[in-house]
């Protein structure tokens, strides 16, 4: 597992992620904001510039379906420009 997929995984498990979180779906009434129709039960990173320290605009509250396919394209445009490589390098210089 790389150092990003552990503090990835340490970091959604924390009281501080929760926190915002729960804070997401209330501002989104609990409803997703992908496609404004179903209820919301996920938060979503439009970015991960900021991963650990993230604004609330940076996420959105979305279902599971949607975030399943929100999720697909963000990996393809990872894999496409090394991003992943860019945040995790950025993780331990900090």
């Amino acid at each position: 597992m790389s150092k990003f997929s552990q503090f990835y995984k340490d970091y959604m498990r924390s009281p501080a992620w929760q926190r915002k979180r729960a804070k997401v779906l209330k501002r989104d009434n609990y409803t997703c904001q992908s496609c404004l129709e179903e209820p919301a039960n996920d938060v979503h990173h439009k970015s991960y510039l900021h991963f650990g320290n993230e604004p609330l605009f940076d996420l959105v509250s979305v279902g599971l379906k949607c975030h399943q396919r929100l999720t697909m394209i963000a990996k393809r445009r990872i894999k496409a420009t090394n991003t992943e490589q860019i945040i995790e390098q950025l993780l331990l210089s900090a």
